[in-house]
């Protein structure tokens, strides 16, 4: 990847977007059990946006060093 001088499989940018992937994944899926028991859609946004905020932490450590930081 030219741009930011990094090999075309970048380990860093395969780890970033597999959690980026899995946070949203896990965040939705939480969210729309939530919501499936409570039909209360205060409760599954909060219980989405949690989880995309500790995933998004985990992204960030992840890439800490590197150019995606």
């Amino acid at each position: 990847m030219q741009g930011v001088e990094r090999e075309p499989i970048d380990p860093a940018a395969l780890l970033a977007a597999d959690l980026l992937l899995a946070t949203w994944t896990v965040a939705f899926l939480q969210a729309h059990r939530i919501f499936r028991q409570s039909r209360n859609t205060e409760q599954a946004e909060a219980a989405f946006l949690a989880i995309v905020d500790k995933g998004t932490i985990g992204v960030k450590a992840a890439t800490a060093g590197t150019p995606y930081a």
